[in-house]
C-alpha cells in the first residue's frame, strides 16, 4: 500500500471518528437530563401545594433545547384538574425565584371561548384561531396567585391570530373592522392586537389594533 494510500485511510479514519463525535455530542445536548427533569417536577409540586388550592398535578415536563425561552431550561407541566387548563411551572434563571404561567393560559382559555364562535359566524374557512397575552404582562397584574383574572379588568393586549384557508376577499377588511368592535365593545377588552392570516398565502396579512 502507497504512503498515499496509508494517508486517505488515516484522514478519512479522523474525519469518521469526528463525525460520530459530533453526532453523539448532538445526541447528548438535546437529550433531557433525567435529573433536572425530576428536580423541577418536585419544585413544581411543593411550589403549586403552596400557591393553589385546586387540585393541580404534575404530569410531564419540558425541555427547552432550543432556547425559545430565555427563562428556563426545564420546566414542569401541570394540570388544573377542576378547569383542565395546563400549564408550565418552572424556576426563573433570571430571578431564581418560581413562576407559572397558568394567568396567561386561564385567559386566554377565557377569550379563545368568547372569541371563537364570532370567528366562526364571521369568516368562512377558519383554519385555525390563536389567541397569546403575553406571561409577563398578564401576570404582573394579579399579585394573588389565587386571583381569577377578568379578561375585562386586564391591561394586557392579547395577540389574536386568525388563520383562513381560503384566498383573501374584499370584504374581508370589513369583517376585521366588525370582529375588533365586537372584542372592544361586546367582549369588553381595553386592548388588542388582531391579525388575518391566509394559510395559502402567507404574505397577505390584515392587521388592526387598538
Amino acid at each position: 500500500m502507497s504512503l498515499l494510500a496509508k494517508w486517505g485511510i488515516g484522514i478519512a479514519g479522523v474525519i469518521g471518528f469526528v463525525i460520530v463525535f459530533l453526532v453523539i455530542a448532538f445526541i447528548i445536548e438535546v437529550s433531557p437530563n433525567q435529573g433536572k427533569e425530576n428536580k423541577v417536577k418536585e419544585q413544581a409540586k411543593t411550589y403549586i401545594a403552596k400557591t393553589y388550592t385546586d387540585e393541580m398535578n404534575v404530569y410531564d415536563t419540558l425541555y427547552d433545547n432550543m432556547g425559545n425561552h430565555p427563562e428556563f431550561e426545564y420546566a414542569a407541566k401541570v394540570r388544573n384538574e377542576k378547569t383542565g387548563i395546563t400549564f408550565l411551572v418552572y424556576q426563573d434563571e433570571r430571578t431564581s425565584n418560581m413562576e407559572d404561567t397558568y394567568t396567561s393560559e386561564l385567559m386566554e382559555s377565557k377569550l379563545s371561548d368568547r372569541l371563537e364562535p364570532h370567528i366562526e359566524k364571521m369568516f368562512e374557512q377558519v383554519d385555525k384561531v390563536r389567541v397569546i397575552y403575553e406571561q409577563t404582562s398578564a401576570s404582573k397584574e394579579f399579585n394573588s396567585k389565587e386571583d381569577r383574572p377578568n379578561i375585562q379588568e386586564s391591561e394586557a393586549t392579547p395577540t389574536i391570530n386568525v388563520v383562513l384557508n381560503r384566498e383573501s376577499k374584499e370584504t374581508d377588511e370589513k369583517t376585521l373592522n366588525s370582529l375588533v368592535k365586537i372584542i372592544k365593545n361586546d367582549i369588553g377588552l381595553k386592548h388588542a392586537f388582531v391579525s388575518i392570516e391566509y394559510s395559502d398565502y402567507p404574505a397577505k396579512v390584515l392587521k388592526k389594533e387598538y
